[in-house]
């Protein structure tokens, strides 16, 4: 289920620079046109564009961006993701970083943008569209930042499900 939404222009040097948190919830930031850059408690990285940011709760950030100037940001938070994801994250906590190619940043747009009309306006359809998102999300890091399929267990689902 998705927690929180934003698909807009944001002006983050002056809305939440210092704002350095605690998310509960597994946060994709991807940042479609413009400059942002993650602040970690050690001090702010550098400016990027095009890039999707995938950090895990605990993780503890804010963002910034160039003063003065808009950045067109997609941010969606999830209280899980699959075990694939969870994987990429062996201490349970940290980001990865993933450059985005202009197709990619159109298709987290529009998945931005289909997603703030059922956050919007609840109807049929809803839990299936924040589903298709995290998913697609999810299946966007796994094919950049994929671990080699014999680190990956399956099976790890249905071993959950026989022990209950």
């Amino acid at each position: 289920m998705l927690i929180y939404l934003a698909a807009s222009n944001r002006r983050y040097a002056e809305s939440c620079a210092a704002m350095d948190r605690v998310r509960n919830a597994w946060e994709f930031q991807a940042v479609i046109r413009g400059h942002i850059s993650m602040v970690l408690p050690s001090g702010p990285d550098v400016f990027k564009q095009k890039r999707l940011c995938l950090s895990s709760p605990d993780h503890s950030h804010s963002w910034t961006g160039e003063p003065g100037r808009d950045a067109h940001v997609v941010v969606m938070h999830f209280p899980y993701v699959p075990d694939a994801i969870m994987k990429l994250f062996p201490d349970g906590k940290g980001c990865l970083d993933i450059p985005l190619t202009p197709e990619q940043c159109r298709r987290i747009k529009f998945l931005g943008q289909q997603a703030l009309q059922f956050w919007r306006q609840p109807k049929a359809g809803r839990l299936i569209c924040f589903e298709h998102a995290l998913l697609e999300l999810s299946l966007l890091v796994i094919e950049t930042r994929s671990l080699p399929d014999a680190q990956i267990d399956f099976n790890i689902s249905q071993k959950r499900v026989n022990r209950a």
